[in-house]
């Protein structure tokens, strides 16, 4: 993306944003999306959310980002997609 975003300040933008992080890793973070965010659905849609609160002004164009995201679906999410599977 162009600019590295340091850990505590993604940390506490996915807070602001309500998204968990479950676990850290030197080179990512677990996350857990709350259910009602259905329009963050992949790493890239988290990196997104990050970047509009951090600011795309902010962000210069050389780089890249040294960190990697992985998301772990809600157990309500996976609960309601199931009953719907079944309907």
């Amino acid at each position: 993306m162009g600019e590295v975003i340091d850990r505590l300040s993604i940390k506490s933008i996915l807070k602001s944003l309500e998204i968990q992080v479950l676990e850290e890793f030197p080179d990512r973070l677990k996350l857990s999306v709350p259910p009602y965010r259905a329009d963050v659905q992949r790493e890239v849609d988290v990196i997104e959310e990050i970047l509009r609160i951090y600011g795309y002004n902010n962000v210069g164009m050389s780089g890249r980002m040294n960190a990697s995201l992985s998301i772990v679906p809600s157990p309500m999410r996976i609960k309601l997609k199931n009953a719907f599977l079944i309907c």
